[in-house]
Order: structure tokens, then C-alpha cells, then sequence
């Protein structure tokens, strides 16, 4: 069984967080030869709208990231939307690693003043 993991992004926002798999007893799982897929979805049954990255850092002891560049959160309309990664390992069975909400935050900027300071004089 799964544990459900939320998001909060902020659309046009470069993100990641690191990701550890382990065992039942916390042995690092290998991660040599698996693939992954993490679909963003707007409900169960909708085709993927974006997709997280899975990248491994060290497939022997089990590290990754989960990511999201700024060109895919900044297509995302503010709300909220589901999301599963899945691993796919080298016998080709796959597995719901976890799954939950990811809520995309609208953007807001500030236009600094036309004198090149930062906005409200703050530096």
C-alpha cells in the first residue's frame, strides 16, 4: 500500500524533492535497470494533462528526485490535480510507489519601478 504524498507547486516554478526507496526492514532498494512514470491527471479516469521527471541519482542505494521544470508547471492552470508514480522494474511488473494531490498555486509577480530598484525600495 502506497502512502499519499502532497505537492504544492507554484505554476512557472522550477521544483524537485528528493526521493529515498527502501525495503520493508529500510534496506536501500536498487534502482539499477527500473523506469518510472508519475502522470498528472485532473481526475482518475482523465488523460495525463503533465507528467513529474523521476530522475535516480544513485540506483544502488536507492535516490531520486521527483522534479517539475517551470515550462510544465506554468501550463498548469491553479488548482488541484492527481498524480501516482509508478515504477516499472527490469521484469516489467509495476508498482504504485505513491500517489496523492498536487496543487498548483497561480503566480504573482511584482513589476519593479521603472528606476531598475527593487519593488518598495527593498534590497
Amino acid at each position: 500500500m502506497s502512502i499519499p504524498v502532497n505537492f504544492f507547486i507554484t505554476q512557472g516554478e522550477d521544483w524537485f524533492d528528493g526521493v529515498n526507496f527502501n525495503h520493508d526492514d529500510n534496506s536501500p532498494y536498487d534502482l539499477t535497470g527500473v523506469t518510472f512514470q508519475a502522470p498528472v491527471k485532473n481526475s482518475y479516469q482523465a488523460n495525463s494533462v503533465a507528467d513529474f521527471t523521476i530522475t535516480v541519482i544513485n540506483a544502488p542505494a536507492g535516490n531520486a528526485t521527483i522534479s517539475m521544470n517551470a515550462a510544465v508547471s506554468s501550463n498548469l492552470s491553479a488548482g488541484k490535480y492527481l498524480y501516482n508514480v509508478m515504477m516499472l522494474d527490469a521484469a516489467n511488473n509495476t508498482t504504485k510507489i505513491f500517489g496523492g494531490l498536487l496543487t498548483i498555486l497561480p503566480s504573482t509577480s511584482v513589476t519593479a519601478p521603472n528606476n531598475g530598484l527593487p519593488p518598495y525600495g527593498i534590497s
